[in-house]
Protein backbone atom coordinates (compact mmCIF):
# COMPACT_ATOMS: atom_id res chain seq x y z
CA UNK A 1 0.00 0.00 0.00
CA UNK A 2 1.45 3.53 -0.66
CA UNK A 3 -0.02 6.87 0.70
CA UNK A 4 0.61 9.95 -0.73
CA UNK A 5 -1.24 13.65 -0.78
CA UNK A 6 -2.29 15.40 -3.35
CA UNK A 7 -4.10 18.75 -4.06
CA UNK A 8 -7.06 17.69 -5.35
CA UNK A 9 -8.68 14.20 -6.98
CA UNK A 10 -7.61 14.74 -10.60
CA UNK A 11 -3.66 15.53 -9.40
CA UNK A 12 -3.99 12.06 -7.46
CA UNK A 13 -4.29 10.08 -10.61
CA UNK A 14 -6.71 7.42 -8.57
CA UNK A 15 -9.37 5.48 -10.09
CA UNK A 16 -12.01 5.63 -7.57
CA UNK A 17 -12.81 9.20 -5.21
CA UNK A 18 -13.65 8.18 -1.97
CA UNK A 19 -15.87 10.48 0.56
CA UNK A 20 -17.32 9.53 4.25
CA UNK A 21 -21.15 10.32 4.30
CA UNK A 22 -23.19 11.69 7.52
CA UNK A 23 -25.94 12.99 6.32
CA UNK A 24 -26.93 13.79 2.95
CA UNK A 25 -23.57 13.00 0.36
CA UNK A 26 -22.17 16.19 -0.80
CA UNK A 27 -23.78 18.25 -3.22
CA UNK A 28 -20.74 19.27 -5.17
CA UNK A 29 -19.73 15.85 -5.97
CA UNK A 30 -23.12 15.30 -7.55
CA UNK A 31 -23.95 11.78 -6.03
CA UNK A 32 -26.60 11.81 -4.23
CA UNK A 33 -29.17 10.62 -7.05
CA UNK A 34 -27.16 7.82 -7.73
CA UNK A 35 -26.39 6.53 -3.95
CA UNK A 36 -30.25 7.14 -3.44
CA UNK A 37 -30.94 4.70 -6.88
CA UNK A 38 -27.99 2.45 -4.82
CA UNK A 39 -30.57 2.49 -1.77
CA UNK A 40 -27.47 3.60 -0.04
CA UNK A 41 -27.72 4.99 3.64
CA UNK A 42 -24.99 6.47 5.37
CA UNK A 43 -24.74 3.54 7.94
CA UNK A 44 -21.79 2.82 9.57
CA UNK A 45 -19.89 0.51 7.44
CA UNK A 46 -21.99 1.02 4.02
CA UNK A 47 -20.47 1.63 1.15
CA UNK A 48 -21.57 2.22 -2.41
CA UNK A 49 -19.96 2.56 -5.54
CA UNK A 50 -21.54 4.95 -7.74
CA UNK A 51 -20.39 6.54 -11.39
CA UNK A 52 -20.90 10.11 -11.96
CA UNK A 53 -19.48 12.76 -14.32
CA UNK A 54 -17.13 10.11 -15.80
CA UNK A 55 -15.54 9.08 -12.46
CA UNK A 56 -16.15 6.12 -10.15
CA UNK A 57 -16.82 7.38 -6.66
CA UNK A 58 -17.32 5.50 -3.32
CA UNK A 59 -19.38 6.92 -0.74
CA UNK A 60 -18.96 5.39 2.86
CA UNK A 61 -20.98 5.86 5.61
CA UNK A 62 -19.89 7.10 8.93
CA UNK A 63 -23.63 5.87 10.59
CA UNK A 64 -24.44 8.23 13.75
CA UNK A 65 -20.98 8.40 15.87
CA UNK A 66 -18.54 11.05 13.93
CA UNK A 67 -15.30 9.87 15.25
CA UNK A 68 -12.27 7.99 14.29
CA UNK A 69 -13.50 4.75 14.35
CA UNK A 70 -16.58 6.21 12.07
CA UNK A 71 -13.74 7.31 9.25
CA UNK A 72 -11.69 3.95 9.83
CA UNK A 73 -14.39 1.45 9.71
CA UNK A 74 -16.02 3.82 6.42
CA UNK A 75 -12.48 3.54 4.83
CA UNK A 76 -12.35 -0.05 5.51
CA UNK A 77 -15.64 -0.86 3.63
CA UNK A 78 -14.65 1.53 0.92
CA UNK A 79 -11.31 -1.29 0.71
CA UNK A 80 -13.94 -4.35 0.85
CA UNK A 81 -15.59 -2.61 -2.00
CA UNK A 82 -12.48 -1.55 -4.12
CA UNK A 83 -10.19 -4.33 -3.06
CA UNK A 84 -10.60 -6.78 -6.02
CA UNK A 85 -10.84 -4.76 -8.83
CA UNK A 86 -7.06 -3.14 -8.66
CA UNK A 87 -8.08 0.31 -8.52
CA UNK A 88 -6.62 2.85 -6.40
CA UNK A 89 -8.49 5.11 -3.89
CA UNK A 90 -8.21 8.73 -3.41
CA UNK A 91 -9.71 9.89 0.17
CA UNK A 92 -11.79 13.41 0.12
CA UNK A 93 -10.88 14.41 3.66
CA UNK A 94 -13.80 16.95 5.21
CA UNK A 95 -13.11 20.08 7.26
CA UNK A 96 -16.84 20.36 7.83
CA UNK A 97 -17.04 16.88 9.81
CA UNK A 98 -16.31 17.15 14.00
CA UNK A 99 -13.11 15.04 13.43
CA UNK A 100 -9.64 16.84 13.00
CA UNK A 101 -8.30 16.25 9.03
CA UNK A 102 -5.09 15.19 10.65
CA UNK A 103 -7.29 12.56 12.58
CA UNK A 104 -9.74 11.67 10.06
CA UNK A 105 -6.45 10.53 7.48
CA UNK A 106 -4.53 8.45 10.03
CA UNK A 107 -8.07 6.63 10.71
CA UNK A 108 -8.24 6.28 6.83
CA UNK A 109 -5.11 4.81 6.23
CA UNK A 110 -5.38 2.59 9.17
CA UNK A 111 -8.91 1.47 7.39
CA UNK A 112 -7.91 0.94 4.37
CA UNK A 113 -4.71 -1.02 5.69
CA UNK A 114 -7.17 -3.26 7.78
CA UNK A 115 -10.03 -3.72 5.26
CA UNK A 116 -7.84 -4.27 1.98
CA UNK A 117 -6.22 -6.81 3.99
CA UNK A 118 -6.64 -10.54 2.18
CA UNK A 119 -5.62 -13.34 4.14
Amino acid sequence: MQVTTAPSFEASGADVLAVAVSGEPAAELGIAEALEAEGFRPDAGAASLVQTDGRLVAAAGLGDELDADAFRTAAAAVARLVRRSGKSVAWLLDESQPVQLEEQARAVVDGIALGGYDP
